[in-house]
């Protein structure tokens, strides 16, 4: 195979993430002291009652908490599922891909409703949707990652399916097609993408 330059692979089964950085560095993140509290009276607790004192983030007094989920759904159904779970940390304001009247709410049965009618969204049917939280029970999202498997802890090693073919060279063979330890630190997001699909979606499959 001939050398080809890098190519940024940003199309993510039809999505583009893009996103503008702020806030604080994690490293530099202001933690709750041993008994859940904001040592500094300027700063308040993020999300008490949803996020446990162990993934807990002190925020100013009127800045927004940082975003603790993230999840992708590639249909209206989907989206209709995760927004109508009870107690659900993902709101339909949090919403991007379709901005959503004010007020709409999924009700159970697959319906929508604002103001107490039946609203039809079946036009957005085969749309793609992302929606974050700041709720959910997690630490903040630092990095996002696209892996065959759960990512490992250990960054050496990969998390390789159990029908996954090597070559006899392939220097993977001492991972035993599997991690020593699971990184619990990264959630699923529901997005499901074969690489062959993500190299067709970049361009670079016909340079593979």
């Amino acid at each position: 195979m001939n050398p080809m330059w890098p190519v940024v692979m940003t199309d993510l089964g039809g999505y583009r993430v893009c996103a503008k950085r702020g806030g604080k560095p994690f490293k530099d993140a202001v933690r709750v002291d041993k008994r859940g509290k904001c040592k500094d009276p300027s700063f308040v607790r993020c999300h008490k009652k949803s996020i446990k004192k162990s993934n807990a983030i002190c925020v100013q007094k009127g800045t927004k908490c940082p975003v603790t989920g993230i999840k992708f759904a590639d249909s209206l159904a989907k989206l209709h599922e995760l927004l109508s779970k009870r107690k659900s940390p993902y709101k339909i304001e949090d919403v991007r891909g379709y901005n959503f009247p004010k007020g709409l709410t999924a009700v159970k049965g697959g319906t929508w409703k604002l103001k107490g009618k039946t609203v039809n969204m079946s036009f957005l049917n085969k749309w793609g949707f992302i929606v974050q939280s700041r709720s959910e029970n997690n630490l903040p999202i630092t990095t996002i990652k696209l892996s065959e498997n759960e990512p490992c802890l250990d960054p050496t090693e990969e998390n390789i399916q159990k029908k996954f073919e090597l070559f006899d060279m392939d220097l993977r063979h001492k991972y035993k097609k599997s991690c020593s330890k699971i990184d619990e630190r990264y959630k699923p997001t529901g997005l499901k993408i074969s690489e062959a699909t993500l190299h067709s979606k970049s361009k670079v499959k016909d340079q593979i």
